[in-house]
């Protein structure tokens, strides 16, 4: 009898499970860059602001700043939900 693990279908789902495993870890990634950037962003920010001695500036823009981030978050798990 011949070992039914070793059809075309069950190499085929295998091929597609390594494939998934792959773009799950490019996925976090991209996704721990882009917050790295964001970060990176955010300290420039921060002390431009506080070269030009901004109180008002470094506020509102970390204000702004939380709530988009907020959004982007909330938008990508409900998605995701």
């Amino acid at each position: 009898m011949s070992d039914p693990t070793d059809s075309p279908q069950n190499e085929c789902l295998n091929q597609l499970r390594k494939v998934a495993r792959r773009l799950r870890v490019l996925t976090v990634a991209v996704i721990l860059l882009i917050l790295f950037f964001a970060m990176q962003c955010v300290a420039f920010y921060g002390s431009l602001v506080n070269f030009w001695n901004g109180d008002a500036w470094f506020y509102g823009g970390t204000s702004i700043g939380a709530a988009l981030l907020g959004f982007g978050f909330g938008w990508y798990a409900a998605r995701k939900a």
